[in-house]
């Protein structure tokens, strides 16, 4: 360093230049540390303007102390092994509020799962096609209890007219006794009665089945044999006419005339016009379809497609 900067007033030197006295005093001293803040190489052309004074070497060891300077920085920082950090309490605070909206939404399923079952949400889904009686059928089965009320009734004053029938039949038998030949003539309209009686006996086996149908001669009829009450719908095909009545006893159909039928959950065997005998299980609807004579079971699509997509 020039001589001539030491010999200098700093202060005087600060104010001519408007120089900070702090650089001067490092530039003098040579702490290139603190000089590293300003603008040495600029100070310096300011007072070798003013004062004459040679920094050449100066600024070399200036160049070389910040040379060194940033070879150790770059070697510190390469050594310096990485380090991650997390944020302990963020992180806590996520981790908590996602078990806490996790163990809400289980709540709420469970309630709702609950809620579902206790008000009997699942059993329309439950319900299958095979149900003994479906929504629709529900709804006419008190119409058809009214149809069946009003038959036995009818039934009654046939009953009564064929008591009365009886008994003036009795007395005629009578009178028929006091000649030999009327007995005969009797005799013989009866037997006659017997063989034109339509209604089976009660059916109890395959065997007795037959038996009533070989009685309806070659009428179109097939025999219904049922293990209980049971529901039973009718559709004609010509007109899409339904009726429907509840029943425990036999009963026979008409396959003249082409109609669906609908019959409950009972188990059931049926005999058709030719003997053929079959028998279905208990537990689901038995569907059926009488064409041209003849008498079959069909699934349910197969009735939907004959009844215009409908299941009742």
């Amino acid at each position: 360093m020039d001589k001539r900067l030491q010999d200098l007033n700093l202060k005087e030197v600060a104010k001519k230049t408007q120089l900070e006295l702090e650089f001067l005093n490092a530039l003098v001293e040579k702490d290139f540390k603190s000089l590293s803040k300003f603008n040495v190489k600029g100070f310096c052309k300011i007072l070798t303007r003013e004062y004459e004074i040679d920094f050449t070497s100066f600024l070399e060891e200036y160049y070389a102390f910040l040379d060194e300077s940033s070879e150790q920085k770059s070697i510190k920082k390469d050594d310096a092994s990485p380090q991650i950090t997390t944020q302990v309490d963020s992180y806590s605070q996520k981790s908590s509020a996602f078990w806490i909206y996790l163990l809400v939404i289980l709540i709420l399923l469970v309630g709702g799962v609950f809620a579902a079952y206790k008000y009997g949400f699942f059993d329309k889904f439950l319900a299958t096609n095979d149900d003994p009686i479906n929504s629709s059928v529900i709804d006419i089965v008190g119409e058809a209890k009214d149809n069946l009320n009003s038959t036995l009734i009818t039934n009654d004053s046939s009953n009564s007219q064929e008591d009365t029938n009886e008994d003036t039949q009795n007395e005629n038998t009578q009178k028929a006794e006091e000649s030999t030949q009327e007995d005969t003539k009797t005799d013989e309209n009866n037997k006659s009665i017997e063989q034109n009686v339509s209604t089976p006996a009660p059916v109890q086996s395959a065997t007795v089945m037959q038996d009533a149908i070989s009685r309806i001669n070659n009428k179109q009829e097939a025999v219904f044999s049922t293990s209980g009450k049971v529901w039973v719908g009718f559709i004609t095909l010509s007109d899409y006419k339904k009726t429907a009545i509840v029943t425990d006893q036999n009963f026979s159909v008409d396959l003249s005339v082409n109609q669906l039928i609908l019959v409950g959950a009972t188990a059931l065997t049926v005999v058709d016009n030719e003997g053929n005998i079959q028998e279905f299980p208990a537990g689901s609807s038995k569907r059926f379809l009488v064409k041209d004579g003849k008498i079959r079971s069909v699934s349910l699509n197969e009735f939907m497609s004959n009844n215009k997509g409908r299941e009742w």
